[in-house]
């Protein structure tokens, strides 16, 4: 299995950031859905990200997707906890990369130079193997990084990835 390899080239988790306000409802579901699912279920959340934002992702067919990342120092969750959002942090199990149509980005997954791959295709494309670590002294490099994003299609049942 893929997340054997990730297991141990980066570690355990990877963690999915919402707004505190989603508490209730994302411990109703015990699942995280992706916005195209919020959607369709008529489920209100409050968002991390903007109009615009969403209107990208949507344009660049990632709404269907629920977010994850490898840091905690991602640029995106540390430009909203500077800001008056209070962020959930929601720890997921690794296995999460075993499912069938995950990608990983290089960037941020809305950037239009985003480039998606499988987990299988990222471990020898992207630098996996520093996601785990801190700056690295090269700051190209670093930046790059922190920036990489995991796309999980439709939803994350917690009942099977929740990994707190």
């Amino acid at each position: 299995m893929v997340s054997d390899i990730y297991r141990k080239v980066f570690g355990d988790k990877l963690i999915h950031y919402t707004p505190i306000e989603n508490l209730e409802e994302i411990k109703k579901h015990m699942i995280l859905y992706s916005s195209n699912q919020l959607l369709q279920r008529n489920i209100q959340p409050s968002y991390m990200s903007n109009n615009l934002s969403r209107q990208i992702d949507s344009a660049r067919g990632i709404n269907g997707y629920v977010f994850l990342v490898f840091r905690e120092n991602h640029p995106l969750i540390y430009k909203i906890s500077r800001s008056n959002i209070t962020l959930l942090r929601i720890p997921i199990d690794i296995t999460i990369l075993d499912l069938p149509g995950v990608l990983i980005s290089d960037r941020v997954a809305n950037d239009s130079n985003a480039n998606f791959y499988t987990p299988e295709i990222a471990l020898d494309v992207l630098r996996i193997d520093l996601c785990n670590k801190n700056y690295i002294g090269n700051r190209g490099v670093w930046e790059q990084v922190i920036r990489y994003e995991i796309l999980i299609p439709e939803s994350i049942d917690l009942k099977q990835y929740y990994a707190g």
